[in-house]
């Protein structure tokens, strides 16, 4: 580096963000964090960038919360999260719970199944982040649709053998 010449520091102009088969006022975005917790700078981003969006297509945010694991969830944190967005200016249209759609997801669920687009699996968590890192598909990939219910059908009763899926 030479030293006799100054360094100029050009700031970067900020891309323009688009979503470009956006139609004006119908766009809808959701913000879902999972109640166990404080939000991180991820959250903030995903929300702030919603809000650009809907702001700018005059579209509505919805607040959905992922109330779908009680083990960790608390009210304490999804009244911290409001506050904190109301804090931030954080506008959203409604206010819907992820377990309000239980049926419908459920539904949906067998749809996949059925039609050979999921399978369910039981694979170890740590074996299953090291075969997904390193490539391999699950063993479960190849279960029949017939096994996939069954196993699915365990999972919604709670049985041991469903609580490993």
């Amino acid at each position: 580096m030479d030293l006799k010449k100054p360094q100029v520091v050009r700031a970067r102009k900020r891309p323009e963000l688009y979503l470009p088969h956006a139609e004006m006022g119908k766009v809808r975005l959701r913000f879902a964090p999972e109640p166990s917790g404080c939000l991180h700078i991820g959250h903030i981003k995903a929300v702030l960038l919603n809000q650009n969006f809907a702001q700018k297509f005059d579209g509505k945010q919805i607040m959905r919360f992922d109330d779908t694991n009680p083990a960790k969830e608390n009210n304490e944190y999804m009244d911290k999260i409001i506050e904190v967005l109301k804090t931030m200016g954080i506008k959203y249209e409604e206010v819907t719970f992820t377990s309000d759609y239980f049926p419908q997801l459920m539904d949906m669920a067998v749809k996949l199944i059925k039609e050979g687009k999921a399978f369910v699996d039981d694979t170890p968590r740590e074996q299953m982040q090291s075969e997904r890192m390193a490539g391999i598909d699950s063993k479960c990939r190849n279960n029949t649709v017939a096994e996939n219910i069954e196993l699915w059908n365990e999972m919604i009763a709670g049985s041991d053998r469903g609580l490993q899926c």
